[in-house]
C-alpha cells in the first residue's frame, strides 16, 4: 500500500510531467510539498488557534504547541508581549554596547527557540493561565 507522501509525489510528478525522477528528487518535492502545505496553513482562518498556559515562577521556556507553525501573538498576563529573535536578548541585556533593558522579572518579550517559547525576562512570579499563544496550527 503506497504512502500518503509517495501518493502526494507520484501527484507531484504528474502534474510536472516527469513520469521518474529525473530531475527533482524525492526528497526536494516532499520539501517543497511540505513547504506549501506550512503557507497553506498560515492562510486559511480556520487553522488559527488560541492556546494557553500557566506561567511557573523562574521559568522562561514552555512547550511550543507541536502542532503550531507560526507564532502570530503572545499575551503574558492579558498584555501583548513584543515577538523578537533569540539574538535580541543581547542587545536587551546590554552586551555589545547596546543600552540595558531593566530586567524585573516582568516578562515583556516572547521568542521560539528550538520548538519552545521564551518569555524575557524571566517572570518571577506564577500567574494561572497568564500565558496566550495565537499559532497558526496543522489540522488535527
Amino acid at each position: 500500500m503506497a504512502t500518503i507522501a509517495s501518493l502526494l509525489v507520484a501527484h507531484l510528478r504528474d502534474e510536472l510531467d516527469e513520469p521518474v525522477a529525473a530531475f527533482w528528487t524525492q526528497a526536494q518535492m516532499l520539501r517543497y510539498i511540505s513547504r506549501a502545505e506550512r503557507e497553506l496553513c498560515t492562510k486559511v482562518p480556520m487553522m488559527e488557534r488560541k492556546r494557553s498556559a500557566n506561567i511557573t515562577a523562574n521559568t522562561s521556556l514552555y512547550n511550543f504547541p507541536s502542532n503550531a507553525v507560526e507564532l502570530d501573538r503572545v499575551e503574558i498576563d492579558g498584555k501583548k508581549a513584543r515577538i523578537i529573535e533569540f539574538r535580541d536578548i543581547d542587545r536587551l541585556e546590554g552586551r555589545a554596547g547596546v543600552v540595558a533593558t531593566p530586567v524585573d522579572g516582568t516578562a515583556n518579550y516572547a521568542f521560539v527557540w528550538n520548538r519552545q517559547l521564551g518569555l524575557y525576562p524571566t517572570p518571577t512570579a506564577a500567574i494561572t493561565s497568564g500565558l496566550i499563544m495565537y499559532v497558526y496550527e496543522y489540522p488535527s
